[in-house]
């Protein structure tokens, strides 16, 4: 997945206060730092320790939470951080190097150690500066935090500070907007995205004046023609039925969770500045379309033809691939190679599917390890053209392929499920697949 910060932290915010039915302020610790536990009321949470060198305390392991247990982190704990403390404690220098920006960065705590007591809220730091019993109360020159909220802290900490997301070194943005995500119905989001789509655009191009196209697949946005967006809806919708079948997905349920955005572009200097303003990179010269893809903001981008048309490959390999990447935690190669796989399978005849094929070997020879793409190690290009075609040969591989997307879809995470039905890890399959790619250029 593309990330970008700007946009993507201020989405976690709207999303954490949207959660907890209310707005925040940001201060957890404005003040300068105290050298010990002592009388300076002004201290910040991570100064109070004893000033005594001791051996540095037992690591923090992540405990995954029960589905039973009263207090979630990403559904209840999480929000509040995000709303409440990462302005100071986030990933950019943060103070006293304590960090929230993570799960795994709040256990290792800060310089005095951390700021977590599982199973015992009474000894924890954190709450004794919520409460005021360590100097200043958090947070700073802010009103305390309502009773309920603390106690409901001192609960999930009381219950051993356990985890409930997919990835505890995942932003804290991106924990909590995915437990937002899942809890939202299909229609809630779709009139998320919606909103999301408006701050895109006006991002990307704010001089230009954006209409939108419904469908119950997706949302097609740009600033062309109403005769444009809507072929662009209907081939997006056919594509889309086409990936039902395919993919074995219910036709009782949305192929993609609060609908796809799809940015259409009839300008390459256009479509360029969703890089540049939304994205904060450059996109390769190659690409004519890309997909990003987060619990709260799925998009597909289209470069129209000359002609004024969207390529039905093109389409589709947006709508796969956010679809893919919807599904778990999953690698970026497998989710882009599953993407441009299906790009060549609906439509063998686009150019691109050629040049792909073409330029397998000159990559392959141009890098001393075939496997960089899993890593994605490799420019974002090349990394993108390797994983077409190693799992184009994946899917070649009898109905192996359709079995693996069946287990994620069933809820299993990629690593085992891929063991699984292959008989190992990708990097296993890569050799013999490198071996033939160079020779035949796909």
């Amino acid at each position: 997945m593309h990330r970008y910060r700007c946009g993507r932290f201020s989405l976690g915010i709207a999303w954490a206060a949207l959660l907890l039915g209310t707005s925040f302020s940001f201060a957890w610790g404005a003040a300068p730092a105290a050298k010990s536990d002592g009388p300076d009321s002004a201290a910040p949470l991570s100064s109070f320790s004893s000033t005594k060198k001791e051996d540095p305390p037992a690591k923090l392991a992540v405990v995954a939470a029960a589905p039973q247990d009263a207090v979630q982190f990403a559904r209840d704990i999480g929000p509040v951080l995000l709303a409440q403390c990462t302005e100071c404690h986030g990933d950019q220098n943060p103070r006293n190097n304590l960090s929230m920006q993570t799960f795994n960065r709040l256990l290792r705590g800060g310089d005095s150690g951390a700021v977590l007591t599982p199973k015992k809220p009474e000894e924890s730091l954190l709450i004794k500066k919520l409460r005021g019993a360590a100097g200043a109360r958090m947070p700073k020159d802010r009103p305390p935090l309502p009773e309920e909220t603390i106690a409901k802290i001192e609960t999930w900490i009381l219950l051993g500070a356990k985890f409930d997301g997919l990835d505890a070194e995942a932003a804290l943005e991106d924990t909590v907007a995915q437990t937002l995500a899942q809890h939202a119905t299909h229609d809630e989001l779709s009139r998320r995205r919606i909103e999301v789509a408006a701050r895109n655009w006006r991002l990307i191009l704010p001089d230009a004046p954006a209409h939108y196209e419904e469908t119950p697949q997706v949302l097609v946005y740009g600033s062309a023609t109403a005769e444009i967006l809507a072929d662009v809806a209907r081939v997006a919708d056919d594509q889309a039925a086409k990936l039902r079948k395919l993919f074995k997905t219910p036709n009782d349920q949305p192929l993609v969770k609060g609908r796809l955005t799809i940015f259409v572009f009839d300008k390459r200097y256009d479509y360029g500045e969703v890089g540049t303003m939304l994205e904060h990179r450059e996109i390769p010269a190659a690409w004519r379309g890309h997909w990003h893809y987060s619990p709260l903001d799925a998009y597909g981008c289209v470069l129209l033809s000359s002609e004024g048309k969207a390529s039905p490959g093109l389409v589709a390999q947006q709508i796969a691939g956010a679809y893919v990447a919807g599904l778990g935690k999953i690698p970026r190669w497998f989710a882009e190679g599953t993407a441009r796989a299906v790009a060549a399978k609906f439509e063998p005849k686009d150019p691109r599917v050629k040049t792909w094929d073409e330029q397998v070997p000159r990559i392959l020879k141009a890098h001393e390890k075939p496997d960089g793409f899993l890593s994605d190690s490799l420019p974002p290009e090349e990394s993108d053209v390797l994983s077409y075609s190693f799992v184009k040969s994946l899917m070649a591989s009898g109905n192996r392929h359709a079995a693996l997307i069946a287990a994620l879809q069933q809820g299993t995470a990629f690593d085992p499920a891929f063991a699984k039905v292959y008989g190992g890890p990708p990097s296993q399959l890569v050799p013999h697949w490198a071996v033939r790619a160079a020779k035949l250029g796909r």
